[in-house]
């Protein structure tokens, strides 16, 4: 059954421009609330420095439900989904103080043995305790405009140039960035993406438009999905190369893909559902006929999520 597994609030400094909290911050609490949950399933010492084994996120679906602003309350439930020899489906729900959903989340899970960086079984203890942490996936936390478990293409910096990809962004992954583990976590890769938007003007042509900005317009994450392609280590130079994948009225899909800067490797990719926001109202805006053409003429077919 889904149980408590975080609880705190949404804090001032964790928002963003438009005010509530930021896409990568929720993923920092969902992994505490996955650690949580594993801990209680017997992996007392999974997080701890000097673990010898632990639990990798490989691939996330997020859905934005209702936006948390500064001061609000809110708790984490998780759930296990699924559970195999060595990886396991959890099902996260954020909720508000009022009990509306502010988030949800559905990840893939593997067991792994770092000295040899490989998976392996899950112990028998956590088998045993399993069923009292299983449940199924809420409606609410199910896909609307990106598939779950469809594959993501690792499309490598070859491929994307071919497609006429550009690149949106760049840096490289810093060692404090880490979990215990060594490994780069999802909500880092999130941030990349959050702190780069502003320059995709293909995909948020909007923003070139002073009086769109004047107005009080904006635009926002609905849904997301990210799939870890190789793990991501401290000093990792990565490009980030997004492009339009489809868009269907108010809706817009982006594909956004880390590359890495040595050797054009995928290194993780996925897609991002997003709307034209307002400020004032906090509610979303359908595009004009003249928005949806400008987007139309950037979407490049060979992105679009496989059927």
């Amino acid at each position: 059954m889904f149980r408590t597994t975080w609880a705190g609030e949404c804090s001032a400094w964790e928002c963003d421009e438009l005010g509530h909290l930021n896409m990568s911050i929720y993923l920092e609490k969902f992994e505490q609330a996955r650690m949580i949950l594993f801990v209680r399933l017997g992996l007392e010492t999974a997080f701890q420095p000097k673990a010898v084994s632990t639990i990798r996120s490989r691939d996330v679906h997020i859905k934005y439900l209702a936006e948390a602003r500064p001061g609000q309350p809110l708790r984490i439930e998780s759930a296990l989904i699924d559970l195999e020899a060595s990886t396991a489906r959890v099902g996260h729900v954020m909720y508000h103080l009022d009990g509306r959903i502010a988030a949800t989340l559905s990840e893939h899970i593997e067991h792994v043995y770092l000295p040899e960086n490989r998976t392996f079984r899950w112990p028998s203890r956590l088998r045993e305790s399993a069923d009292k942490m299983r449940d199924q996936l809420p409606a609410p936390a199910r896909a609307r405009s990106i598939a779950i478990d469809t594959p993501v293409p690792a499309f490598d910096a070859a491929t994307l140039d071919q497609a006429g990809v550009g690149t949106l962004g760049g840096g490289i992954f810093r060692p404090h960035e880490t979990l215990a583990a060594g490994h780069i976590p999802f909500s880092q890769i999130f941030r990349r993406v959050t702190t780069t938007l502003g320059w995709f003007r293909e995909g948020w042509g909007e923003f070139a438009d002073p009086d769109f900005i004047a107005a009080g317009f904006s635009a926002v994450a609905l849904e997301m999905r990210l799939v870890m392609h190789r793990i991501i280590t401290p000093g990792t130079a990565y490009e980030l190369r997004s492009g339009v994948a489809q868009s269907d009225g108010m809706v817009r899909t982006i594909m956004h893909n880390f590359v890495d800067q040595t050797d054009g490797a995928a290194l993780a990719g996925g897609y991002a559902a997003g709307a034209l926001f307002d400020l004032n109202t906090r509610r979303l805006v359908m595009p004009t006929r003249t928005q949806r053409d400008a987007l139309d003429a950037v979407t490049i077919a060979d992105l679009a999520p496989p059927a």
